[in-house]
């Protein structure tokens, strides 16, 4: 990241602060396009025209194993 120049007749804090804020506004950038890259991955899962009834449930499956008999 390169650091912003310091001009004459602002404090060093001054400059830490823009600093600061150059390094959020780039973070801010980068979450906001990870945003918009997901944003667009549900669109392509999901047609907005998709009936949600018409989806079949899941059925849950009973992971049984060979100590316990059906039940227990």
């Amino acid at each position: 990241m390169a650091k912003l120049p310091l001009p004459e007749e602002q404090p060093v804090a001054v400059n830490a602060l823009r600093n600061k804020r150059s390094a959020l506004m780039g973070e801010l950038a980068l979450y906001q396009q990870e945003c918009d890259r997901i944003r667009s991955e549900i669109i392509h899962l999901f047609d907005p025209a998709t009936d949600p009834g018409e989806l079949p449930a899941l059925r849950r499956r009973v992971h049984r194993t060979e100590w316990f008999a059906r039940g227990e």
